[in-house]
């Protein structure tokens, strides 16, 4: 058994409203490692802005500046995130929304897709073949 104390003691984290949390089930029960980068940075950001019901008020471009993402990149993760049953957005608030019984989506692929697995080969084929020619030329 591990024993469980406090590295520092003095600086306990406390939980007053407003505070933002976010459910363990959300990393242990794989809703996490289903959404792709720019989903689980918007996720995060609308659970860090929320109210204690779960709303807030940000418009699109303000997110992407403090996200750091497109407008392209916060559709998409947008959109995700309300089909996959995490938000909801209205045109104006999002609302954060307690985690369904299971995520939605499957588990993301392990394995590339043969296209994807041949796009690589042939880059890496590509890499190959440039550092031979430079090599063949310093030798030369």
């Amino acid at each position: 058994m591990v024993s469980k104390f406090l590295l520092v003691p003095e600086k306990r984290r406390i939980l007053a409203p407003p505070f933002a949390w976010i459910d363990r089930r959300f990393f242990f029960s794989g809703f996490m490692a289903r959404l792709s980068a720019a989903e689980n940075l918007l996720y995060f950001f609308l659970v860090l802005v929320a109210d204690k019901d779960g709303l807030s008020y940000y418009s699109y471009d303000k997110i992407c500046q403090f996200l750091n993402i497109s407008a392209d990149e916060f559709i998409s993760a947008k959109n995700n995130l309300v089909k996959k049953n995490l938000i909801a957005f209205d045109g104006q608030r999002y609302q954060v929304l307690q985690l369904p019984e299971r995520p939605i989506s499957a588990p993301p692929r392990l394995q590339p897709d043969s296209d994807q697995r041949r796009n690589e080969l042939a880059s890496l084929g590509e890499i190959l073949e440039r550092v031979r020619v430079r090599q063949g030329g310093l030798t030369s």
